[in-house]
Protein backbone atom coordinates (compact mmCIF):
# COMPACT_ATOMS: atom_id res chain seq x y z
CA UNK A 1 0.00 0.00 0.00
CA UNK A 2 2.90 2.37 0.79
CA UNK A 3 4.11 2.01 -2.83
CA UNK A 4 0.64 2.66 -4.25
CA UNK A 5 0.04 5.91 -2.34
CA UNK A 6 2.67 7.99 -4.25
CA UNK A 7 1.27 6.72 -7.55
CA UNK A 8 -2.27 7.70 -6.56
CA UNK A 9 -1.12 11.15 -5.44
CA UNK A 10 0.70 11.65 -8.75
CA UNK A 11 -2.42 10.65 -10.69
CA UNK A 12 -4.49 13.15 -8.70
CA UNK A 13 -2.01 15.92 -9.52
CA UNK A 14 -2.11 15.05 -13.21
CA UNK A 15 -5.89 14.82 -13.43
CA UNK A 16 -7.46 17.69 -15.37
CA UNK A 17 -9.09 20.39 -13.29
CA UNK A 18 -12.23 22.13 -14.42
CA UNK A 19 -13.24 25.70 -13.88
CA UNK A 20 -14.37 28.83 -15.56
CA UNK A 21 -12.03 31.56 -16.70
CA UNK A 22 -13.62 34.88 -17.60
CA UNK A 23 -11.52 37.41 -19.48
CA UNK A 24 -11.52 40.98 -18.15
CA UNK A 25 -13.48 43.14 -20.60
CA UNK A 26 -13.83 46.90 -20.96
CA UNK A 27 -17.14 48.73 -20.79
CA UNK A 28 -17.02 49.21 -24.59
CA UNK A 29 -16.58 45.44 -25.08
CA UNK A 30 -19.40 44.66 -22.65
CA UNK A 31 -21.64 47.11 -24.55
CA UNK A 32 -20.57 45.66 -27.90
CA UNK A 33 -21.46 42.08 -26.96
CA UNK A 34 -24.72 43.01 -25.22
CA UNK A 35 -27.97 42.29 -27.04
CA UNK A 36 -29.96 44.25 -24.46
CA UNK A 37 -28.89 46.90 -21.97
CA UNK A 38 -31.32 48.22 -19.39
CA UNK A 39 -31.73 49.62 -15.92
CA UNK A 40 -34.28 47.58 -13.99
CA UNK A 41 -35.52 46.65 -10.53
CA UNK A 42 -35.61 43.00 -9.45
CA UNK A 43 -39.26 42.12 -8.93
CA UNK A 44 -39.01 38.37 -8.40
CA UNK A 45 -36.44 35.58 -8.00
CA UNK A 46 -37.25 31.90 -8.31
CA UNK A 47 -34.84 28.96 -8.00
CA UNK A 48 -35.49 26.07 -10.38
CA UNK A 49 -34.03 22.56 -10.30
CA UNK A 50 -33.63 21.15 -13.78
CA UNK A 51 -34.68 17.53 -14.40
CA UNK A 52 -32.19 14.64 -14.44
CA UNK A 53 -29.62 13.81 -15.58
CA UNK A 54 -28.12 17.24 -14.79
CA UNK A 55 -30.28 18.36 -11.86
CA UNK A 56 -28.52 21.74 -12.09
CA UNK A 57 -30.07 24.64 -10.20
CA UNK A 58 -30.81 27.95 -11.89
CA UNK A 59 -32.34 31.14 -10.55
CA UNK A 60 -34.82 33.02 -12.70
CA UNK A 61 -34.57 36.76 -12.06
CA UNK A 62 -37.42 39.03 -13.22
CA UNK A 63 -36.75 42.74 -13.75
CA UNK A 64 -39.36 45.53 -13.94
CA UNK A 65 -39.37 49.34 -14.15
CA UNK A 66 -37.17 49.02 -17.22
CA UNK A 67 -35.23 51.84 -18.85
CA UNK A 68 -34.00 50.28 -22.10
CA UNK A 69 -30.71 51.57 -23.50
CA UNK A 70 -30.12 48.96 -26.19
CA UNK A 71 -32.15 46.22 -27.85
CA UNK A 72 -35.83 45.49 -27.74
CA UNK A 73 -37.69 44.23 -24.69
CA UNK A 74 -41.30 43.54 -25.72
CA UNK A 75 -42.83 43.58 -22.23
CA UNK A 76 -42.80 45.69 -19.10
CA UNK A 77 -40.72 42.97 -17.43
CA UNK A 78 -37.90 40.68 -18.58
CA UNK A 79 -36.64 37.44 -17.01
CA UNK A 80 -33.28 35.72 -17.32
CA UNK A 81 -31.95 32.50 -15.80
CA UNK A 82 -28.59 32.44 -14.03
CA UNK A 83 -26.73 29.28 -12.97
CA UNK A 84 -26.88 28.67 -9.23
CA UNK A 85 -29.35 29.03 -6.41
CA UNK A 86 -31.01 27.03 -3.62
CA UNK A 87 -33.77 24.46 -3.92
CA UNK A 88 -34.68 22.75 -0.66
CA UNK A 89 -31.46 21.67 1.02
CA UNK A 90 -29.41 21.82 -2.22
CA UNK A 91 -27.37 24.92 -3.05
CA UNK A 92 -25.31 25.51 -6.16
CA UNK A 93 -22.81 28.38 -5.94
CA UNK A 94 -21.13 29.51 -9.16
CA UNK A 95 -18.14 31.75 -8.49
CA UNK A 96 -18.30 34.93 -10.56
CA UNK A 97 -22.03 34.69 -11.23
CA UNK A 98 -23.73 38.04 -10.63
CA UNK A 99 -25.94 38.17 -7.55
CA UNK A 100 -29.24 40.00 -7.24
CA UNK A 101 -31.63 41.07 -4.48
CA UNK A 102 -35.37 41.59 -4.74
CA UNK A 103 -36.17 45.30 -4.76
CA UNK A 104 -32.66 46.37 -5.77
CA UNK A 105 -31.98 48.21 -9.04
CA UNK A 106 -29.27 47.27 -11.53
CA UNK A 107 -27.92 48.15 -14.95
CA UNK A 108 -27.61 44.88 -16.85
CA UNK A 109 -25.72 44.24 -20.08
CA UNK A 110 -27.37 41.04 -21.34
CA UNK A 111 -26.55 38.62 -24.14
CA UNK A 112 -28.71 35.57 -23.39
CA UNK A 113 -27.88 33.88 -26.71
CA UNK A 114 -24.12 33.88 -26.00
CA UNK A 115 -23.81 32.10 -22.64
CA UNK A 116 -26.48 29.68 -21.38
CA UNK A 117 -25.07 29.77 -17.83
CA UNK A 118 -25.11 33.55 -17.45
CA UNK A 119 -26.91 36.07 -19.67
CA UNK A 120 -24.84 38.96 -18.23
CA UNK A 121 -21.93 39.81 -20.55
CA UNK A 122 -18.65 38.92 -18.86
CA UNK A 123 -20.62 37.50 -15.92
CA UNK A 124 -20.07 39.94 -12.98
CA UNK A 125 -18.70 42.56 -15.42
CA UNK A 126 -22.10 42.96 -17.07
CA UNK A 127 -23.96 43.97 -13.90
CA UNK A 128 -23.74 47.30 -12.09
CA UNK A 129 -25.70 48.15 -8.94
CA UNK A 130 -27.69 51.35 -8.64
CA UNK A 131 -27.06 52.76 -5.16
CA UNK A 132 -29.74 55.11 -3.78
CA UNK A 133 -28.28 58.44 -2.73
CA UNK A 134 -28.33 59.47 0.89
CA UNK A 135 -30.11 62.77 1.30
CA UNK A 136 -32.17 62.64 -1.89
CA UNK A 137 -29.43 63.22 -4.48
CA UNK A 138 -28.88 61.25 -7.66
CA UNK A 139 -28.26 57.50 -7.27
CA UNK A 140 -24.73 56.30 -7.98
CA UNK A 141 -23.19 53.21 -9.59
CA UNK A 142 -21.33 50.36 -7.86
CA UNK A 143 -19.53 47.33 -9.29
CA UNK A 144 -20.56 43.73 -8.68
CA UNK A 145 -18.80 43.71 -5.30
CA UNK A 146 -20.65 46.83 -4.14
CA UNK A 147 -17.63 49.13 -4.54
CA UNK A 148 -18.47 52.64 -5.79
CA UNK A 149 -17.45 53.36 -9.40
CA UNK A 150 -15.85 56.81 -9.74
CA UNK A 151 -15.51 56.77 -13.52
CA UNK A 152 -13.74 54.74 -16.20
CA UNK A 153 -10.13 54.68 -17.35
CA UNK A 154 -9.53 53.04 -20.74
CA UNK A 155 -12.92 51.41 -20.32
CA UNK A 156 -12.31 49.87 -16.91
CA UNK A 157 -14.02 51.03 -13.67
CA UNK A 158 -12.13 53.37 -11.35
CA UNK A 159 -12.83 52.05 -7.86
CA UNK A 160 -11.24 54.78 -5.78
CA UNK A 161 -11.67 58.56 -5.77
CA UNK A 162 -9.18 60.78 -7.56
CA UNK A 163 -8.69 64.49 -8.04
CA UNK A 164 -10.53 64.22 -11.38
CA UNK A 165 -13.27 61.93 -10.05
CA UNK A 166 -13.76 62.74 -6.34
CA UNK A 167 -17.34 61.41 -6.11
CA UNK A 168 -18.97 58.17 -7.26
CA UNK A 169 -20.42 58.19 -10.77
CA UNK A 170 -24.09 59.17 -10.75
CA UNK A 171 -26.63 57.03 -12.58
CA UNK A 172 -27.59 59.66 -15.21
CA UNK A 173 -23.92 60.15 -16.16
CA UNK A 174 -23.40 56.37 -16.40
CA UNK A 175 -26.50 55.94 -18.59
CA UNK A 176 -25.31 58.79 -20.83
CA UNK A 177 -21.90 57.10 -21.12
CA UNK A 178 -23.53 53.81 -22.14
CA UNK A 179 -25.85 55.56 -24.62
CA UNK A 180 -22.77 57.26 -26.09
CA UNK A 181 -21.03 53.92 -26.56
CA UNK A 182 -24.13 52.44 -28.19
CA UNK A 183 -24.54 55.48 -30.47
CA UNK A 184 -20.85 55.51 -31.45
CA UNK A 185 -20.95 51.83 -32.37
CA UNK A 186 -24.15 52.26 -34.41
CA UNK A 187 -22.61 55.23 -36.29
CA UNK A 188 -19.48 53.20 -37.10
CA UNK A 189 -21.60 50.31 -38.38
CA UNK A 190 -23.63 52.64 -40.62
CA UNK A 191 -20.44 54.21 -42.01
CA UNK A 192 -18.98 50.78 -42.76
CA UNK A 193 -22.10 49.87 -44.77
CA UNK A 194 -21.63 52.89 -47.05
Amino acid sequence: MKRLLPVLLLLLLLAPASGTVIRRVSLAEVEGYAEQIFAGTVRQMRAIENPPPGNAIETEVTFGDLVVLKGHLPRATVSYRFAGGTVGDRTLVVVGMPRFEIGARYVLFAAPSIDPLCPAVGWWQGRYSVVPAAGGGEPTIADSDGRPVYGFDRGFPLLSPSREEPRPLELPAFLALVRGLTGDREKREQEEKR
